[in-house]
């Protein structure tokens, strides 16, 4: 798809697809993606002890009671929000070039 795309943008600025990369690549300011990672992990760490207690349960007694299996949903949920929130804190920044390149 993003090929196709930047084929089409060379053909429609009547230029060969490398003369088109390089005046892209020479002429676009680069972004770069802030993000800290190390709050997402703490909470990931939390959920993962629940579930490794759970699975050590289940591997000493061949059971796993309903409340269990609730408790495991519940944290696959936690899990998906927290990683949606934080996909939704990623912001581009601009990457300030030294000059001279």
């Amino acid at each position: 798809m993003e090929w196709e795309q930047i084929n089409r943008l060379a053909k429609e600025h009547c230029t060969k697809l490398g003369t088109y990369l390089r005046y892209a690549a020479l002429n676009s300011q680069p972004y770069y993606y802030e993000f800290d990672l190390a709050d997402v992990f703490d909470e990931m760490r939390i959920i993962a002890k629940t579930v490794n207690t759970v699975a050590k349960k289940f591997n000493e007694t061949g059971n796993i009671s309903a409340n269990d299996v609730r408790l495991l949903e519940e944290k696959g949920s936690e899990l998906s929000s927290i990683l949606i929130e934080a996909m939704g804190r990623i912001r581009p920044k601009k990457l300030k070039l030294k000059s001279g390149y």
